[in-house]
């Protein structure tokens, strides 16, 4: 990482940002580790999905440096009436920027502000890979606690791992 976390600002999304946060998905998705997605979607999808989580829907929050968006994290409230009260957490950060810390100062900014915008959310979930052991430690140091595990239910280029499935309640 060229620059101290220090220098890096935690912002809320906004449409100024809207490519720069294309881009940083798309970045962390072609590296085939850490996301559902292999690549980003095409961009008019990701452009509607950032439009929701301007609304009432969720909560982005970005890591930039410069004009550069180098990390976010985002919950998004569920659509089913019965399950309004939960949110799901997505988050990424691009390499170079990882194992410094920022995505605590992420998760804590989101979750904050998930709070702070009474959105009635009152449990946030999340699932993530069996193989990223550094993430898992992050979530488990922010109060996740774990709630299952879908065995072999990831497969990229051969690869199986794990899926687990966790959870906070705010």
């Amino acid at each position: 990482m060229d620059r101290t976390l220090s220098t890096l600002r935690i912002e809320p999304l906004s449409r100024h940002y809207f490519r720069a946060q294309w881009e940083a998905l798309d970045a962390v998705a072609r590296e085939r580790k850490w996301l559902v997605y292999l690549q980003a979607p095409p961009y008019a999808v990701c452009e509607e999905f950032f439009e929701t989580m301007m609304g009432a829907q969720g909560v982005m929050m970005q890591a930039l440096d410069g004009e550069r968006v180098v990390g976010w994290c985002d919950v998004r409230r569920s659509e089913n009436e019965i399950s309004k009260h939960c949110g799901t957490l997505g988050m990424g950060i691009i390499d170079g920027y990882r194992g410094a810390g920022l995505g605590a100062r992420l998760m804590e900014s989101t979750l904050a502000t998930v709070k702070q915008m009474q959105m009635g959310i009152e449990r946030v979930e999340l699932t993530l890979w069996s193989t990223n052991a550094r993430a898992y430690r992050l979530y488990q140091r922010m109060g996740f606690i774990d709630e299952g595990r879908k065995i072999a239910a990831r497969r990229i280029d051969g690869q199986t791992s794990d899926v687990i499935l966790m959870a906070k309640i705010l």
